[in-house]
């Protein structure tokens, strides 16, 4: 579902909430509503993105699953607040910086999983065609890294055989 995604912070404290909602109205009317309830730290909005599809707020908040209280709050070092702002804007069409899937390029030399996990959430949520075509290409160049090297010169039709079979299944 098209969207925002915010980070919302407990004024005095290292308390964060991310959430979604479908508006920005939305996000107005929550923190209203949370400082209404909550009379001893007053809420403010840290940052907020528009997003093709919400649910991208889960895999922020299993990411950071370490710092979540009992109550649903995040008690977020600086450092890790940083990265969740950076990681947000990485969802959002208008705010990922074309760079990333570069980065992602030299993610996959360390990690193809990751790479592999990147690519399926720029799919997902970005829909951009530039990043499609970018994983496209790197998907199908780990999978090809990943199969041992054959030197076909030298070899017989007997030991092919094997192998086109495998390539045609």
């Amino acid at each position: 579902m098209q969207g925002f995604i915010y980070l919302i912070r407990a004024i005095g404290t290292d308390r964060y909430k991310i959430e979604s909602a479908r508006s920005e109205s939305a996000i107005a009317s929550r923190i209203e509503d949370y400082n209404k309830l909550n009379s001893l730290y007053p809420i403010e909005l840290i940052h907020s993105v528009p997003v093709l599809e919400t649910s991208c707020c889960i895999s922020i908040q299993i990411a950071i699953s370490d710092f979540r209280d009992k109550t649903g709050w995040f008690e977020l070092p600086d450092d890790v607040a940083e990265l969740v702002l950076d990681e947000m804007d990485n969802y959002s069409p208008k705010l990922a910086p074309m760079d990333k899937t570069a980065e992602a390029v030299a993610g996959a030399i360390v990690s193809p999983i990751n790479l592999v996990m990147r690519g399926y959430e720029y799919l997902v949520f970005n829909a951009n065609p530039q990043h499609l075509f970018a994983v496209i290409c790197f998907v199908v160049a780990l999978i090809l890294l990943a199969r041992p090297f054959t030197d076909f010169s030298q070899s017989t039709d007997s030991q092919r055989e094997p192998i086109r079979e495998e390539l045609m299944n």
